[in-house]
């Protein structure tokens, strides 16, 4: 798994913590009782690893899988020229909202304006 492709674990804690719901195709799994003894953070399908217990575990959410939870009109785009990161933003200036946020990856972007969203109190997780 590409980790360009899914939120990092920080913003995958923080998510968790809000009360997203913790579905999704795969999950950023702290092992224990591994054969082989490893014991790092990994991604895995959301199905169980082997023979290996869980010590933490969170989902680690696509794009797709984010943006089924942005209200309307929210998009993400690839930013200006010379500036290569994602922006998730409302594309009305004059919004209630009127906030964008940056990130390296589309994930990233998508989680960080999930975040503002919840803490501003615009949508809340426990209804997704």
């Amino acid at each position: 798994m590409n980790h360009k492709h899914v939120t990092s674990l920080e913003l995958s804690k923080k998510l968790k913590e809000l009360g997203f719901p913790q579905r999704s195709l795969f999950f950023y799994d702290r092992l224990s009782d591994c054969p082989d003894g490893s014991e790092d953070w990994q991604i895995h399908e959301g199905k169980r690893y082997g023979f290996c217990s869980y010590k933490e575990r969170y989902s680690t959410f696509l794009a797709s899988e984010l943006g089924e939870w942005l209200p309307k009109f929210y998009e993400t785009s690839w930013g200006e020229e010379g500036d290569e990161t994602w922006v998730c933003s409302h594309p009305d200036i004059m919004s209630d909202d009127n906030h964008w946020e940056k990130a390296l990856t589309m994930p990233n972007a998508m989680a960080k304006m999930l975040i503002h969203l919840v803490e501003k109190g615009i949508i809340n997780p426990k209804s997704l």
